[in-house]
């Protein structure tokens, strides 16, 4: 017992000092972002003396910054569509019927979280490519609504946990398959979705791989890859370093607000999928 209390404590000491790196990381990029470069070069860990907001109208008024965010929203909303709806309609008939080939069904969204994009990007460029989609934002969309596999092992555990009195309940009512999933069992996965949404949100937000390889034209990039254009541009140059954290700082806050926000709903939805499913 002694041991085991050792070893949780070190554990959370670890975690703890982690945290703290990462919330002195972050708000050192938020008060660089406010702060004009000398002032940054100078005394990048200290508060700004005053609220300098020049670096953000450098980023949105001159750069146009804005185009990068609404196609990452795009790419976002795009995804988030897609995935939810297949993710769900898959997930339910996985829990729901029983048909030849199930579980090795089951056993391939497994393996699709064994096994990085990286690996079939060559395959994946020549069907994107041969859709004509290259450098659209229709092709990002399209390959991310088809990254479902985590999606569909934490639904499918919430489907086990859903009675099958309430569908029994329905067919005796008159109710087909599809209503009985739309009016029945979709409302009920609401503290599901609370979680797979924000995981798939987080995860299209940050991705930096298949922009990267599908969006070449400037304007179609989006805040990953726009990032990346800062940091190895121009404003490597020490005296814009102070626009180099603005970017960082906007592209961090919209996915960190969601996170803080939905972070209990995540973690209980994957959980609580993996013991269900």
């Amino acid at each position: 017992m002694k041991a085991s209390k050792a070893i949780s404590v070190f554990i959370s000491v670890v975690i703890g000092i982690y945290c703290l790196i990462t919330v002195i990381l972050f708000a050192a990029v938020f008060m660089g972002s406010m702060k004009t470069n000398e002032e940054l070069l100078t005394n990048i860990w200290g508060l700004p003396k005053s609220i300098y907001l020049e670096n953000f109208k450098k980023v949105f008024v001159d750069d146009g910054f804005f185009r990068y965010m609404l196609n990452s929203f795009l790419v976002l909303a795009g995804g988030l569509f897609g995935a939810v709806a297949l993710s769900t309609t898959v997930s339910y008939g996985l829990a729901r019927f029983d048909f030849k080939g199930k579980k090795l069904l089951t056993f391939y969204f497994m393996i699709g979280l064994m096994f990085p994009v990286q690996l079939g990007i060559v395959n994946l460029s020549r069907v994107v490519n041969g859709m004509k989609l290259g450098n659209s934002l229709l092709g990002i969309i399209l390959i991310d609504s088809a990254a479902i596999s985590m999606s569909v092992l934490i639904l499918r555990g919430f489907y086990h946990s859903i009675p099958d009195s309430l569908s029994e309940a329905a067919k005796i009512d008159g109710a087909g398959e599809f209503t009985i999933f739309a009016r029945v069992i979709l409302p009920l996965l609401k503290p599901a979705m609370g979680a797979v949404i924000p995981m798939l949100a987080i995860q299209y937000w940050n991705d930096f791989f298949i922009p990267m390889v599908f969006l070449t034209r400037d304007e179609k990039k989006t805040m990953p890859i726009a990032v990346m254009k800062y940091s190895l541009g121009e404003h490597t140059d020490y005296s814009k370093m102070s626009i180099l954290f603005t970017v960082i700082a906007v592209s961090i806050l919209p996915i960190m607000i969601l996170y803080l926000v939905f972070s209990k709903k995540i973690i209980a939805g994957i959980t609580a999928g993996a013991e269900k499913g």
